[in-house]
């Protein structure tokens, strides 16, 4: 029988905040978010986000010269907020996709063209992190629940950056119900 050697919750949500990153700048990128009107109301660190985002638009999220953009204070700010409500679940699904595309965990740009296009990879992908999981002894699901877990889980964090976590709206939706979202994922 194998020993479970847990991960460090700290390890686990550095990596997982990559991929919260990717989401976020993708959907800052989206049109919705263009106006010179709506960008006035920000503050200046998110005003230049929503810029930078805008200028490489959603198919530039694999674009190598966008890494700067990673390290946006408010950016990392906003998804370590959010990581802090996530679940074990949630954050080593997570981190193994970071580290499944960068030992380091950091954006690379395969992570951010994968989650632009994840059906290009997708059982290869997921095949790996569900076999590395199993291994490591902290995952008790079968394959094929683990595949449906993952585009779940995928699915729903694009729909929350677009809708409620998002590094604009967020800091008005701080609220019960907004925890409450996140700690179901």
């Amino acid at each position: 029988m194998k020993h479970e050697i847990p991960l460090p919750e700290i390890c686990l949500r550095s990596a997982a905040e990559s991929v919260l990153k990717i989401f976020q700048v993708s959907c800052l990128s989206n049109e919705a978010f263009s106006t010179e009107t709506f960008r006035r109301k920000l503050n200046p660190d998110i005003q230049l986000l929503v810029k930078n985002c805008q200028e490489f638009g959603e198919t530039g999220i694999h674009n190598k010269d966008i890494a700067h953009m990673f390290d946006n204070q408010s950016l990392c700010d906003h998804v370590q907020s959010i990581s802090q409500h996530l679940s074990r679940d949630v954050l080593l699904k997570l981190s193994f996709l970071t580290w499944y595309f960068d030992a380091h965990g950091s954006v690379s740009t395969e992570l951010r063209y994968f989650l632009a296009n994840p059906v290009d990879n997708f059982n290869l992908v997921f095949e790996n992190i569900w076999q590395s999981l199993v291994n490591r002894s902290e995952y008790h699901k079968t394959k094929l629940e683990f595949f449906q877990e993952m585009i779940t889980l995928l699915k729903e964090l694009n729909t929350a950056f677009v809708h409620r976590c998002n590094v604009i709206y967020f800091p008005m939706l701080k609220g019960r119900d907004t925890v409450c979202f996140l700690q179901s994922l």
